[in-house]
């Protein structure tokens, strides 16, 4: 779907643009999209996914924050204020992209993909450190025990 997404920005804008978009992920808006539906882990639980491209020559990429931090500083109620707020986040992720060994993929997402590998015990770990946390502020849903086989905690 983000290519279809890609195309949609390619006729908007025309040419090559640096661009980003926020993908419905319930929250605030309750808005979502079908193709999450049968999906635990798009977008992961308390997270707003953007997709943004800033290079022709990669394809979009997907990144998620933290929606604490996004509530923080870059959600507002005024839209106009909001979308300032955006710009002046994927600007900065623009800068820090421009690294000719990941042109147009921020280098410290791809040096965090490079150098972050958590082994199956680390996993776990993690997995019931999030099972704390949710426990924690209440969360009452589903069984967690066992979501995915692939790891997707």
């Amino acid at each position: 779907f983000s290519h279809q997404i890609a195309e949609l920005a390619l006729e908007k804008f025309g040419g090559f643009k640096k661009w980003f978009c926020r993908l419905p992920a319930g929250g605030k808006s309750g808005d979502r999209l079908h193709i999450y539906e049968k999906r635990t882990y798009i977008p992961p639980k308390l997270a707003i996914p953007y997709l943004f491209s800033f290079s022709r020559d990669n394809r979009p990429s997907r990144i998620d924050f933290d929606l604490v931090w996004w509530e923080q500083n870059i959600y507002d109620e005024d839209p106009d204020i909001q979308r300032a707020n955006e710009q002046a986040v994927f600007r900065d992720l623009e800068f820090i992209s421009r690294d000719a060994r990941w042109y147009g993929y921020p280098v410290p997402l791809a040096i965090a993909h490079e150098k972050c590998v958590l082994k199956f015990k680390e996993v776990l770990i993690a997995r019931d450190i999030a099972r704390g946390a949710l426990h924690s502020i209440g969360y009452k849903g589903r069984d967690s025990t066992r979501q995915r086989e692939d790891l997707n905690v």
